[in-house]
């Protein structure tokens, strides 16, 4: 008999299954939101996210009800699910996923992104785009460095090459991304055919942009 008992004590309802996966998704989703984006395109990601976040709103409702439903004979243990759910939408609210994962990108990339650069001043890598002589298709082995087809932008500012990294593509003039800048001083407006709404400097030599 307490074999049984204890078995029994072990099996959890659906709707703690539910909290879970729902959970776990959003989480996932929080965090590779952009390579999403680059993989889906900037069109349909917003669309699987907006399915997902319904999906978590109908996994609250549910374990709010299933507490409120459960609380005389289970007592306290009748909202973990809730709770569950309330503790990630804490961490979505709180956590700055997309900060984290533009720093993991540019501190695991700088390297080859370096190497990129170098290319560009030993004239190895030059534009090779027929409809603007700015970009550059990157090679095989390259490409994953800037988002939305591998394309980097090169100015020249006294034959020295400036280049931009994608990280968001975006649709018509919204973009962002890595910047070097051969001189280290701050980008400024309108380099790259970009009016910065955020700029930060990330080491000598590199920053980060968002542009409009």
């Amino acid at each position: 008999m307490n074999k049984k008992g204890n078995i029994k004590r072990l099996k959890f309802p659906l709707i703690f299954w539910l909290s879970v996966i729902a959970s776990v998704i959003v989480i996932l989703v929080s965090f590779f939101r952009w390579k999403l984006v680059d993989i889906l395109t900037p069109f349909i990601e917003p669309i699987l996210e907006l399915i997902v976040f319904v999906f978590f709103l109908v996994a609250i409702l549910w374990s709010l009800i299933f507490g409120l439903l459960k609380i005389k004979s289970q007592k306290t243990r009748a909202f973990v699910p809730l709770s569950i759910n309330l503790v990630t939408l804490l961490i979505v609210l709180l956590v700055p996923f997309t900060a984290l994962t533009l720093k993991m990108d540019f501190h695991f990339n700088i390297n080859k992104r370096e190497q990129v650069v170098e290319k560009i001043k030993n004239c190895e890598l030059a534009p090779n785009v027929s409809h603007n002589d700015k970009l550059i298709n990157l090679p095989t082995g390259y490409k994953h460095l800037s988002k939305g087809g591998g394309d980097v932008i090169v100015e020249y500012e006294n034959k020295n090459p400036n280049v931009f990294f994608f990280t968001f593509r975006g649709i018509l003039d919204n973009f962002s991304g890595f910047v070097y800048r051969a001189d280290n001083n701050q980008p400024r407006n309108y380099d790259f055919g970009c009016e910065h709404v955020e700029l930060e400097k990330l080491k000598d030599h590199w920053y980060w942009m968002s542009c409009t």
